[in-house]
């Protein structure tokens, strides 16, 4: 593989989106996405109800209801069944106020009952001729249950001119596989040579529209909500105005709609759930056939079709997602990329709700996964590739450098570590005494060994105070303090890894004087103030060190205790800010001025480490 195209960022990321995007789609069609599909579908039609705000268009439809108003009046406590003289009045009623279609989401009877009731069929049958004889079109249907048919007895689709399949319909609603209704399929093939059959809602439809021509054979019905859905009619209020011959209330209400007649009592098993669930008022949150017709019917009426983008459009929305949390990822690192991917999926649920409003229908799993797909393979490549030579840089150079230093430096711009950084720190040196003619009674491999013994417990010591090692002088170590950590008090810090570099060297002469070997002794100096911390060198070799006369000064320092005859000597600047912080049995001699060569005396203090309870806390 070419080398340059495989560190190429935005192809590789190119690479990884398309992988996901496809690996993704091609779950999604083969149907594992699409019950989060139709979660989010009711979530974004939800969000859709309730932020439409304008106000709703006078609806052509109309419902009478028979309610649970209506089956506790005392003149309806007989099985429906035996309606028929009520059923013939309305349809009667409906046809004087100039109603224009009236649709009946009943099954009529199946028998005539006439040799057992007299006049049974006649109520209904002259009812629907009469409606017919003023030009208005009276449909009803049958159910499909499995390969049967239950229909009306054969009279009554004679008289309801059934005959050529226009006022008669499939009462059957579409469910969804998690029993959802959200869609409804407008024509349901027969097989054979014979015609195919439409929908109920469908047939009320192109009663008013028989020139039309539906998008598809199923259509997503564009939910109202309840309180501004169509105008409903308790069967029983109506039926009294009938009574009354209130043709005025008649005509105002139903003339030239179209009258649906269905059941909304609590006994009615004609309830289904729908997207709009949570907005029902009844408490099995279902949404009555008769109420899913007329969400059909006003989809068809208002030409509101929900279309799937094509599949090309859907792949290429996957790809871009993922793509960009891709970028961020190999661009800007692991934090920039955990927010690019809630910021990305955050403009695209707005961008799909948007659509959603717009009656486009997104892939949203597909894509969302996608993203996150895209993610997760970006920082798999990553932690294969690109930082595995990060990872080699940093470990090879922590052997060289602290790792704290080494992490700074590495995610830190060139400019900035050439120009350093102002910083108040704690500086450490320390040094070991006699050490020229230590080395020329030995071998250079026994110098090394012990000085590598000498340097992991001092190392040890400042490490435990958080400090930071800078460099090895031969002999001597320069440390410094609250460079990344222990900012609040930096001297306190550099104090206590000297008292513990001191009894870690007691440690150490110990195993060295039982293996037979000399001793070491040492001198360390603190100071306290600004330093410039940075990179200091040519373009061929540089050094991540601190410069300053704060520096100067710790060594100045640490030279002095060769000739005051101290192991530790700190600046009045450092014992301002460890005075009464340290333990009981830690004790300071105050030196005074002190002269140091090559500038003004420099007050000092000697720390010490108490061998008795009757050893004073400050000596002067």
């Amino acid at each position: 593989m070419n080398k340059n195209l495989f560190k190429n960022r935005i192809v590789i990321s190119a690479a990884i989106s398309f992988i996901s995007a496809l690996c993704c789609f091609m779950l999604c069609q083969a149907g594992l996405f699409t019950f989060s599909d139709y979660r989010a579908y009711d979530t974004l039609f939800y969000l859709k109800s309730v932020s439409d705000k304008s106000d709703p268009p006078d609806p052509p439809v109309v419902i009478i209801e028979i309610d649970d108003q209506t089956v506790k009046d005392k003149d309806f406590q007989i099985p429906m069944t035996l309606w028929n003289e009520y059923f013939g009045e309305m349809i009667r009623a409906m046809a004087d106020s100039g109603a224009k279609i009236i649709g009946l989401d009943f099954l009529l009877p199946q028998a005539l009952f006439d040799d057992r009731i007299k006049n049974y069929s006649h109520a209904w049958l002259q009812a629907i001729v009469y409606a017919q004889s003023k030009g208005i079109r009276v449909i009803s249907g049958f159910v499909q249950t499995g390969d049967r048919e239950i229909r009306p007895h054969s009279r009554y689709e004679q008289v309801i001119g059934a005959d050529g399949g226009e006022n008669m319909g499939f009462f059957n609603l579409k469910t969804d596989a998690d029993d959802v209704i959200r869609r409804q399929s407008l024509f349901f093939p027969s097989g054979g040579d014979a015609p195919d059959s439409y929908s109920f809602s469908y047939q009320l439809f192109k009663a008013g529209n028989p020139e039309y021509s539906p998008p598809s054979d199923t259509i997503w019905i564009d939910y109202a909500r309840p309180d501004r859905f169509v105008k409903r009619y308790s069967f029983i209020e109506v039926n009294r105005k009938i009574r009354e011959n209130d043709l005025y209330f008649l005509r105002q209400h139903f003339q030239g709609k179209t009258v649906l007649l269905g059941t909304t009592d609590m006994l009615s098993q004609d309830r289904h759930l729908t997207p709009l669930r949570s907005l029902y008022p009844n408490p099995s949150r279902r949404t009555y056939g008769v109420e899913i017709h007329a969400n059909v019917l006003l989809t068809l009426y208002h030409g509101r079709f929900f279309s799937e983008i094509p599949a090309p459009a859907g792949f290429g929305l996957c790809f871009v997602l993922s793509l960009a949390v891709s970028l961020a990822a190999l661009y800007r690192g692991f934090r920039w990329a955990m927010l690019a991917f809630p910021v990305s999926l955050l403009i695209f649920c707005i961008f799909s709700f948007f659509s959603f409003t717009q009656y486009h229908l997104l892939p949203y799993t597909t894509a969302s996964l996608s993203a996150c797909l895209g993610l997760l393979l970006t920082f798999a490549w990553q932690y294969k590739y690109m930082d595995r030579e990060s990872r080699r840089i940093q470990t090879l150079f922590g052997s060289f450098q602290e790792s704290r230093v080494v992490k700074e430096v590495l995610k830190s711009d060139d400019e900035a570590i050439l120009a350093g950084i102002n910083m108040r720190l704690c500086v450490l040196f320390s040094d070991i005494r006699d050490f020229t003619p230590f080395c020329r009674e030995r071998s250079d491999e026994e110098v090394v060994r012990r000085l590598n013994e000498y340097y992991a417990v001092m190392s040890e010591a400042v490490h435990q105070e958080k400090g930071i090692v800078n460099r090895f002088l031969g002999d001597g170590m320069l440390a410094f303090f609250g460079a990344y950590e222990n900012a609040d008090n930096p001297s306190l810090a550099a104090v206590n890894a000297g008292i513990r570099m001191i009894a870690a060297l007691d440690a150490l002469n110990i195993q060295w004087k039982i293996r037979g070997e000399k001793s070491f002794k040492i001198g360390i100096g603190l100071h306290t103030g600004t330093v410039q911390l940075g990179a200091l060198g040519s373009i061929r070799r540089r050094e991540f060190t601190l410069t300053g006369d704060t520096a100067n000064l710790a060594a100045r320092v640490q030279t002095a205790t060769k000739e005051l005859g101290e192991n530790f000597l700190i600046t009045d600047a450092v014992y301002q800010e460890v005075v009464g912080r340290l333990p009981k049995g830690i004790a300071f001699k105050d030196w005074g001025e002190q002269k140091v060569k090559g500038r003004e005396p420099v007050h000092m203090w000697s720390v010490r480490i108490k061998e008795s309870e009757g050893e004073k806390h400050e000596e002067k």
